[in-house]
């Protein structure tokens, strides 16, 4: 649920409604390509105390299979839960 309010005389409702219906079909299209099993993956930023490239990070990530890679996250998840 959203709620949405704007400036008079900058946006009229219908504009509003346009805008309120682009945000969610934007929304919509990031879930849809979340939930592909190929999406995510690190970023540099997400290992900051390291210096590494997003190239250096997408060959480390090749190496791995799909079966490490699961059984990474359920140890992450695992930690997350202590």
């Amino acid at each position: 649920m959203a709620f949405w309010t704007w400036a008079d005389g900058i946006l009229d409702e219908r504009g509003v409604r346009e805008l309120a219906d682009l945000w969610f079909q934007a929304l919509e299209a990031l879930v849809t390509h979340a939930e592909r099993p190929d999406a995510g993956g690190l970023t540099p930023s997400d290992v900051s105390l390291a210096s590494i490239t997003q190239d250096e990070i997408e060959a480390f990530e090749d190496e791995f299979t799909d079966d490490e890679f699961e059984e990474f996250d359920e140890f992450e998840e695992e930690e997350g839960q202590k």
